[in-house]
């Protein structure tokens, strides 16, 4: 699934994801390919809001890729800030 948003700044936007144990969830975040000055930073965040993973300047062009295999089933945030 693809989604484009569009991201000021100072803003932090908030993905709300399902996902099952033993699954593997890519996100790739694709700015500065797209020719935009943009530098986004990925974050992972549990039911409770914790941050279980995060991902900055993957390529060589500063967009992130955040690669995780889920633990436990129930919901994610993917936070694009």
């Amino acid at each position: 699934m693809s989604i484009a948003l569009t991201i000021a700044t100072t803003d932090y936007d908030h993905f709300r994801v399902h996902a099952k144990a033993g699954q593997t969830l890519v996100f790739d975040l694709s700015s500065s390919r797209s020719g935009t000055r943009f530098d986004p930073v990925l974050t992972l965040l549990d039911a409770s809001g914790r941050e279980i993973a995060s991902e900055d300047d993957t390529y060589f062009d500063k967009d992130p890729r955040l690669i995780f295999r889920v633990p436990d089933s129930g919901d994610y945030v993917v936070r694009v800030w």
